[in-house]
């Protein structure tokens, strides 16, 4: 059975994450969301010694305000990255390919 990372939470400028981006329209960086897929996954011990992200698409511009759920989900090919708002729409989607845990040198 593939495994399902998931977490919820709401996007406020207060975080400093759309500071720069734009002034009066302020939204989510790319790299910001690409990172809490990361952070995600590094909680539950992935990507720890590194990862390849694949397929990068931003499909739409995620302001702040927003509720969203980050997920990763296992694949055959991989964990495939989503985040998106709680009516479903999608923002962003990525595969990561994490590498294994290296064994410690003796």
């Amino acid at each position: 059975m593939a495994r399902t990372l998931q977490q919820d939470f709401i996007v406020t400028e207060a975080t400093g994450f759309c500071a720069g981006h734009f002034p009066g329209h302020p939204i989510v960086p790319a790299a910001v969301q690409l990172q809490w897929l990361v952070a995600l996954a590094q909680r539950h011990q992935l990507g720890l010694d590194g990862y390849e992200v694949k397929n990068l698409k931003l499909l739409q511009e995620l302001p702040p305000g927003t509720s969203v759920r980050l997920e990763l989900v296992e694949t055959a090919r991989g964990w495939q990255g989503t985040v998106r708002g709680e009516a479903g729409e999608i923002y962003a989607r990525c595969r990561f390919d994490f590498h294994p845990p290296q064994a410690a040198a003796d």
